[in-house]
């Protein structure tokens, strides 16, 4: 929105052969200039708080937006050690079991081993 001008104070001179403009007491524009100043200043305070409304209202989504991040990001960090867990515990079971595989392996040569020389 475009600032408005602050209008002038001084009555513009008068053009050649124009008629001179009728003469105003110095109180009335006076008066006319300070109400139209306090209207825009009354106007910018409006603006103002408008503005400020608009801010607190965008800071208090913020925060809740952060807060709410926040909570998101530990229960991730929960879930993500939990499941590094849980595939240790899955690594640690494939190995106990990869270790009997073999030793069921190992035990069916030699029992197979054992039965071809008592043939």
């Amino acid at each position: 929105e475009a600032e408005a001008e602050l209008p002038a104070t001084a009555l513009p001179a008068a053009e050649a052969g124009a008629e001179a403009p009728p003469a105003c007491d110095e109180a009335s524009v006076d008066a006319g200039v300070l109400q139209e100043l306090l209207s825009k200043l009354i106007n910018a305070r409006e603006d103002a708080a408008a503005w400020q409304d608009e801010h607190d209202r965008i800071l208090a989504e913020g925060q809740n937006l952060y807060t709410a991040y926040s909570a998101k990001c530990e229960r991730l960090k929960l879930v993500q050690r939990s499941l590094e867990t849980a595939q240790a515990e899955l690594a640690g079971a494939r190995e106990e079991h990869a270790a009997e595989v073999s030793a069921l392996k190992a035990d069916k040569s030699g029992a197979e081993a054992a039965a071809a020389e008592a043939a």
